[in-house]
């Protein structure tokens, strides 16, 4: 199999198409961005922001543009308020998309490619010990190559089209609704812009609280929450959260994501969210992301026990990996040598 090339284009984590739902009043194409580092606002181009270089392969941009495309017009019938139109294969496609987001996103916490090059690392150090054992030497730089190769970097493409893919299972589960702020009130977004919150307030459990277990917002004017208060998979009717809701949402992007940048289509929603403090405490967010999560974190513990049983039997065939390079390496010589 052929290395995996990157792409060399600025690619967003965040799809312009989204970005532009938060463009100010003046142009769809430029948003408000709120530094937290050092609190400054500007206004930058969505072709600007919340993108990188190098962030996917090309195999995996194509994956991500046809992820996008098809969640398109979905989205875009949620923004209107026309629900009716979401079914099972517009469903489907939203899910994809949250799914594809949280692994794009580089403030996430899993790093592929970190987790690769341990793999690879991990398995030329063992091929080299299993071969000194036969008396030879491996060359490790060339064995890197060829672990590099053979494992690809397509990593989205590949988990995208994983039946056992956790995250879009615990999303299937869940109920999807979308929320609306009053008049006069919008939504932020974070460069890191999948947002897992508490499903209760106060110990009251209501998808009106300020954040529903995963939120992402799709335009100033709407979210999506998934929620496991809902046992079925529809949409329901747009809710209308109050102001205060809205502002406590947009602090939970300000205070409660690892995002450095905040978008937003004016200067004093963006203002307001850092200046809000979170309406609860780490610890009830880490007790209170409840059964879905849990479920999708019990079904990554028992394929990490299969890959556990699966490493535990790697020595053995690296080790008779060794013995046939060496074996082979060995019959060469003395053919060479008559």
């Amino acid at each position: 199999m052929p290395p995996s090339t990157w792409n060399d284009q600025n690619q967003h984590w965040i799809p312009q198409f989204l970005l532009k739902g938060f463009g100010t009043r003046r142009n769809a194409s430029s948003v408000y961005q709120l530094d937290k580092q050092n609190k400054a606002i500007t206004i930058r181009n969505v072709a600007e922001v919340a993108s990188k270089q190098h962030l996917l392969t090309s195999q995996d941009d194509e994956e991500m543009k046809g992820i996008e495309r098809r969640a398109t017009t979905a989205i875009d019938a949620m923004r209107k308020g026309r629900l009716d139109r979401i079914g099972e294969h517009e469903r489907r496609a939203v899910d994809r998309l949250v799914c594809a987001m949280m692994l794009n996103d580089p403030y996430h916490g899993s790093d592929a490619e970190e987790k690769r090059d341990e793999i690879i690392a991990h398995a030329v150090g063992e091929l080299s010990k299993a071969v000194k054992r036969y008396g030879a030497e491996l060359d490790e730089l060339d064995f890197k190559d060829h672990f590099d190769e053979m494992l690809g970097h397509d990593w989205l493409s590949g988990y995208m089209g994983s039946e056992s893919n956790q995250g879009i299972v615990a999303l299937r589960l869940m109920g999807l609704n979308v929320l609306r702020p009053p008049d006069g009130a919008f939504f932020i977004i974070g460069d890191s812009p999948v947002l897992t919150v508490r499903s209760t307030l106060n110990g009251i459990r209501s998808l009106l609280n300020p954040g529903s277990q995963v939120i992402l917002p799709i335009h100033s004017r709407c979210v999506l929450a998934y929620a496991w208060s809902i046992q079925t998979n529809v949409v329901d009717e747009g809710r209308l959260l109050t102001a205060e809701q809205v502002r406590s949402l947009n602090s939970d992007y300000f205070h409660g994501t690892k995002c450095r940048y905040i978008y937003g289509r004016n200067e004093e929603t963006i203002k307001q969210s850092s200046l809000m403090s979170l309406q609860w405490t780490p610890q009830e967010r880490s007790q209170d992301v409840n059964r879905g999560w849990s479920m999708m974190l019990d079904q990554q513990t028992i394929r990490g026990e299969r890959i556990a049983a699966r490493d535990a039997a790697e020595p053995y065939i690296l080790d008779q990996l060794a013995r046939e390079l060496v074996d082979a390496a060995t019959a060469e010589s003395e053919h060479s040598g008559r």
